[in-house]
């Protein structure tokens, strides 16, 4: 009887031992994940002239991971590193390979990313910088000099307009309707399968704008689209365009741009 009393009981506290171990273990595991806090930076910059976009996740370990695009193709590229102190680098990965690095330094109060990117197979090294993506709700107006006030002034506009870039021409046509009103319309970029557009423009407070609501039989294009046209001089409009991926066809393309009078 004495020696039942005595297995029971050793086996009661080594239950409660095992508990107690599996519990604090339990709470450690919790405590380590609860204070390995991430954080993560967007940021905005150049890859030596070429304008992208970067999202960094950083946790209090330094492990770093996150993704990067050039602006003009909008593809992600996978990141992944480490921070020592304020030295950051981050490889580059595509398709499970290691393409090149980004070695420079990160202030996180001032959030800017500076250094250089090395390609991993020629060893070229391009200069990059980064720095907080500063949220705008600025809007293009339409003249810097002065405003269109009548309707003289608004035909005074009408015309053909034409862009010149190292890569590419581009012709838009600006047609009268009304006081309130005009139309643009653009073929696009054939040879890089950039579609056109054909848009009516409101002037209101200033401005002649063309800001897109839901179409259906464009799943792909963005609710938030605007396309601004603002005076720079009689013969020189200026067009900005926001959110305008999977405006234009298959291939990425942005119209904004200062376009020349080609003839009235």
């Amino acid at each position: 009887m004495l020696l039942q009393i005595y297995f029971t009981m050793e086996l009661t506290v080594k239950k409660n031992v095992f508990s107690f171990v599996s519990i604090a273990i339990l709470s450690f595991t919790l405590f380590a994940c609860s204070n390995n806090k991430e954080e993560t930076y967007n940021l905005v910059g150049k890859v030596g002239k070429s304008p992208a976009t970067i999202s960094i996740t950083i946790d209090s370990k330094g492990n770093a991971n996150g993704t990067y695009y050039y602006d003009k193709y909008k593809t992600d590229i996978k990141l992944t590193g480490s921070l020592i102190k304020k030295g950051l680098i981050l490889e580059e990965i595509v398709d499970g390979k290691i393409t090149g690095e980004f070695v420079g330094t990160f202030n996180k109060d001032s959030q800017e990313y500076k250094g250089d990117w090395i390609n991993t197979k020629t060893e070229e090294l391009i200069a990059f910088s980064f720095a907080q993506k500063k949220e705008t709700t600025k809007t293009p107006t339409v003249t810097k000099t002065s405003k269109p006030k009548d309707e003289p002034y608004l035909k005074k506009m009408a015309g053909t307009y034409g862009y010149e870039n190292e890569d590419n021409y581009i012709s838009v046509v600006l047609t009268y309707i009304n006081p309130t009103k005009m139309h643009i319309e653009s073929d696009g970029v054939r040879n890089l399968h950039i579609g056109g557009f054909s848009f009516t423009l409101d002037y209101v407070n200033g401005q002649l704008v063309y800001t897109r609501e839901h179409n259906s039989d464009n799943e792909y294009a963005p609710d938030d689209y605007s396309l601004t046209v603002y005076v720079l001089d009689d013969n020189t409009i200026g067009i900005e365009e926001l959110n305008s991926w999977g405006m234009h066809g298959a291939r990425f393309g942005d119209f904004s741009g200062e376009y020349k009078r080609v003839k009235k």
